[in-house]
């Protein structure tokens, strides 16, 4: 079985680099939206390199976790690990929703999107030099109009109440999307919004367990 991939807002596949499975991978790279492109026509073009003749599962982190579960709306993965990020519109904070309702996230202009590092770190819970490191340049080398769109679509989400195999592992620090509004999460790990990074290991045996029986 292959397992696709999926990272967080303009990341690449190193954010799976930790994970280790006793499956093939394939990442999806983020694509440019289209001018006012919905979330649902971003997922059809997000997914159309998938192998849907033979089984298959998803794995998202953060907006990742959003996209897969967007995907899974119209193909029929075994698997959709949902890793640090939400299933419920209610698990959004009340501050993004706001900001993408009121279309905040779409005028704001480019220096109004950054915030400082120290700020980003403690948000996204990277403690060590080259977690720090890695984030920065993440940040920094994210297409405007891509976050943008992602912020608003994150934003909006109505969530999804209506897929089964999903399997969420979330960290317990996480403040991005705090434990303490979700509603149900299957696997709880010590990190915070980079738990793909810092709990790697323990996140591999959870997957590896789960598609035993695919072997």
């Amino acid at each position: 079985m292959t397992v696709y991939q999926i990272s967080g807002l303009g990341a690449g596949k190193e954010v799976f680099g930790k994970i280790k499975l006793e499956h093939p991978t394939v990442f999806i790279p983020w694509l440019i939206p289209e001018k006012n492109e919905s979330i649902a026509s971003y997922a059809k073009r997000m997914a159309k390199d998938i192998n849907t003749s033979e089984p298959f599962s998803l794995m998202g982190v953060s907006f990742g976790g959003i996209m897969i579960q967007e995907i899974g709306r119209f193909l029929n993965p075994e698997k959709k690990f949902v890793i640090s990020s939400v299933q419920y519109q209610s698990e959004i904070p009340l501050s993004m929703r706001a900001t993408a309702k009121l279309g905040l996230s779409k005028r704001i202009p480019s220096r109004g999107l950054m915030v400082s590092k120290g700020v980003t770190s403690y948000l996204f819970g990277a403690k060590k030099k080259s977690e720090k490191e890695w984030l920065n340049e993440i940040i920094g080398g994210i297409d405007m109009e891509y976050l943008r769109w992602s912020l608003t679509q994150i934003g909006i989400w109505k969530g999804n109440t209506g897929q089964n195999d999903i399997v969420r592992i979330h960290g317990k620090k996480d403040l991005l999307f705090p434990a303490r509004k979700l509603k149900k999460v299957d696997y709880w790990l010590r990190g915070g919004h980079l738990a793909a990074i810092t709990d790697g290991a323990e996140i591999s045996k959870i997957i590896n367990s789960s598609l035993k029986a695919y072997d």
